[in-house]
């Protein structure tokens, strides 16, 4: 029988403010109602060495 192996999973959410771009037209609210602005929700997965 194999051994389960541990994984991590390190995220984040990171908020672009982009109002000073105020031009930029298509993206969504940021927080605050800001509306040039966009967040990113990201995920790193880790295995451990061999």
């Amino acid at each position: 029988m194999s051994q389960a192996q541990v994984v991590r999973a390190v995220q984040d959410t990171t908020e672009f403010n982009l109002s000073h771009l105020s031009a930029t037209e298509g993206l969504g609210y940021g927080t605050g109602n800001n509306p040039h602005g966009l967040l990113m929700h990201s995920l790193l997965d880790i295995l451990p060495s061999p």
